[in-house]
C-alpha cells in the first residue's frame, strides 16, 4: 500500500473512532471532567500538527471545549488533513518539518512521522477516555483499529 492510501486508511479510522467517541460523550452526558478535556486535547493535537506541517502559529494544546464545539473542529480538520494528504505526492510523505514543541524542544521530522505521531497520540488518548468512563460504571466505546479495518473489508 502506498504511504497516500495507508495515511487517507488510517485519517478515516482517527475520524471514525472520534465520532465514536462523541457519541458515547454525548449519550453519556459527560459534558466536564476528564472525557472532555482528553477529547479536546485530541483535537486540538490534529489541529497543531497539521499547521506545524504547514508552518502556521497553532492554539494552546490543553484548550478545553465544549463537545458541540469539538465535532465542529473535527469535522474541520478532517477536511483539511483530506486536503492536505491528497496534494501530496509520494515523495512529499518525506518533506522535513522543523518545529518547537510544548516543551520547548526543537524538533525536526518528516511529514509521515509527524501524521503516525498524531494517530497514535489520539489512540492512546482514546484509551484513557475508555478508562475514564469505565470508572464511571460506563461500558466504553469499541474504537480499536482491527474492529474499524473489518468494517471496512
Amino acid at each position: 500500500m502506498d504511504y497516500k492510501s495507508h495515511f487517507k486508511f488510517l485519517l478515516d479510522y482517527e475520524h471514525r473512532a472520534n465520532e465514536i467517541v462523541a457519541g458515547s460523550i454525548k449519550e453519556n452526558n459527560l459534558i466536564t471532567g476528564k472525557p472532555i478535556a482528553l477529547f479536546s486535547h485530541i483535537i486540538n493535537a490534529e489541529v497543531i500538527i497539521l499547521r506545524r506541517i504547514q508552518k502556521i502559529k497553532y492554539s494552546d494544546p490543553f484548550e478545553i471545549r465544549s463537545l458541540e464545539e469539538n465535532i465542529v473542529l473535527s469535522k474541520s480538520i478532517y477536511s483539511e488533513w483530506n486536503t492536505f494528504i491528497n496534494s501530496l505526492q509520494e515523495s512529499d510523505f518525506n518533506n522535513i518539518s522543523e518545529y518547537t514543541n510544548i516543551k520547548g524542544e526543537h524538533i525536526v521530522a518528516k511529514t509521515w512521522e509527524m501524521f503516525m505521531h498524531m494517530i497514535i497520540h489520539s489512540t492512546y488518548h482514546r484509551g484513557q477516555i475508555a478508562s475514564s468512563i469505565r470508572s464511571l460504571d460506563i461500558t466504553p466505546p469499541t474504537t480499536d483499529l482491527m474492529s474499524y479495518a473489518r468494517l471496512k473489508n
